[in-house]
């Protein structure tokens, strides 16, 4: 057996037992058939997809949430909604894809948190606090001031402990990300997020913020958006690589996990609108942002041999593929 084929055998191997979790698909349009069975063939174990857009009031966000329900309604042969860990074991022993209708924001609550029990009942598992700029729970990270949780922000915070709710930091301020770290009594994530020492972007994480995440016993979901990995070129496979080895040797390999935020395609005129309202993120990228051989959350076995190759061993990889997004969700989660 030549060395190439063993290295594609293994590699096989260790796709066989990896459970894989996708912390973020941006969802900019919704799931149609095709791309409902892409995932199920794909082998993709979980998706935390952003049921509405994170600046959506109530109203938008209901009627978002009305549309992703009739989705999973047609497309049941291959995707499941998941609420419960129950739920995403019966997604991995009837090998469909479980969907999380998780938001990126808070702002469809407006200031009555006790909109947050309506949109858990309706499956919101995974919510992020507020989206880039200033909104009623904190600052977001393209905030200059950097202004940390409001006392709305607090009392959301407690909130969500109590549902069950996994908080989700990527987008937030630095000062509110460690506020939130510091007032849950619950593990949070950076649901896709990358390293600043790597790429100084307001969108990525430093050491600091790092730490103090896997210390409460949270993860970072690295991401494949070429706007946060690098600059000067299109982003590669290898620069992604690069920025989970330099966050798992900061916080270890119990605290990565994977936030691919690619779907394919994102049309050219909502990529426009969306660099005119956060300037931040991607207004002065001008190549593709998504990784060839990450472009698609169908393409996760791509990960695999590079992380061989890395010196991983494949218990590692389960854990980074899935297994600690898994360890995370059940502690959260209330079953």
């Amino acid at each position: 057996m030549s060395g190439k084929s063993g290295a594609k055998d293994q590699a096989r191997s260790v796709a066989n037992k990896v459970f894989f979790v996708n912390l973020l698909d941006p969802a900019n349009i919704p799931f149609d058939s095709a791309y409902a069975h892409e995932l199920k063939e794909g082998g993709v174990g979980l998706e935390n997809v952003t049921t509405t857009k994170p600046w959506a009031d109530a109203k938008e966000a209901l009627w978002d949430y009305s549309e992703w329900l009739n989705i999973l309604d047609k497309n049941a042969d291959a995707l499941l909604q998941v609420k419960s860990f129950g739920d995403i074991k019966r997604a991995q022993t009837s090998r469909m894809t479980g969907i999380i209708l998780g938001t990126q924001g808070a702002n469809m609550l407006g200031e009555n948190l006790k909109m947050l029990r309506a949109f858990y009942n309706l499956g919101l598992r995974v919510m992020g606090i507020t989206y880039q700029h200033r909104g009623q729970f904190g600052d977001g990270c393209g905030e200059p001031k950097d202004g940390g949780l409001s006392q709305l922000g607090e009392r959301l915070v407690a909130e969500a402990n109590r549902l069950g709710i996994v908080i989700d930091l990527s987008h937030v301020g630095g000062k509110a990300t460690l506020e939130t770290i510091d007032a849950s009594k619950d593990p949070v994530i950076f649901s896709h997020s990358n390293a600043k020492a790597l790429c100084d972007h307001v969108r990525n994480l430093d050491d600091e913020q790092m730490k103090a995440i896997a210390e409460k016993g949270g993860l970072i979901g690295i991401v494949g958006y070429g706007v946060i990995l690098t600059k000067g070129r299109r982003a590669t496979l290898k620069d992604w690589f690069d920025h989970l080895e330099y966050i798992e040797k900061e916080v270890g390999v119990d605290h990565v996990g994977v936030g691919l935020d690619a779907y394919p395609p994102t049309p050219e005129w909502w990529y426009e609108e969306f660099k005119r309202m956060f300037p931040e993120i991607g207004g002065s990228y001008p190549y593709e942002t998504d990784i060839e051989d990450l472009s698609s959350p169908t393409m996760w076995r791509n990960i695999i041999p590079g992380l061989l190759e890395r010196g991983y061993s494949e218990s590692d990889i389960v854990k980074i593929l899935g297994g600690n997004v898994l360890r995370v969700f059940k502690r959260v989660w209330k079953d």
